[in-house]
């Protein structure tokens, strides 16, 4: 699958059947939009949609790859593979194996240097599977 970056808040996952956009409000896989609380299944992709405080956290399985975003959820979720989040407090609570930070520039350097990964350049995207997952934290910078 590949991950790429929209903008400071947006991600698109293109898989092999589906294509998801996550977004801070809403997401949608191809054409079909979820913006509210929920458990759905689209085109092979499910989708746990979390009403947190004021705004939505998205569960997302992919390809037999597993994402939260935005991972800044106040209860804690097992089984995460790669956490999309703008707070390095959450990656110890969710242990993912991959952690995509987003924000403004200045907020994903924070992001990085918290965890101890500086230095790291900037993707265009990002190719992986389930069987490439790293055993220990990756950090990746889209």
């Amino acid at each position: 699958m590949e991950i790429t970056h929209q903008n400071n808040l947006n991600f698109k996952i293109k898989g092999k059947n589906a294509q998801v956009i996550l977004d801070t409000a809403r997401m949608t896989v191809d054409d079909f939009e979820i913006s509210g609380p929920g458990e759905y299944e689209v085109k092979g992709v499910t989708v746990l949609a979390i009403k947190d405080d004021a705004k939505l956290v998205f569960r997302v399985k992919i390809d037999n790859v597993i994402f939260l975003y935005p991972g800044c959820l106040k209860e804690e979720i097992d089984g995460v593979d790669v956490l999309f989040t703008d707070n390095s407090e959450i990656v110890s609570k969710i242990e993912p194996k991959m952690v995509i930070p987003m924000g403004e520039e200045e907020q994903v350097k924070k992001i990085i240097k918290d965890l101890g990964k500086e230095g790291l350049s900037k993707l265009p995207k990002l190719l992986t599977s389930a069987d490439k997952l790293p055993d220990l934290l990756e950090v990746i910078w889209l």
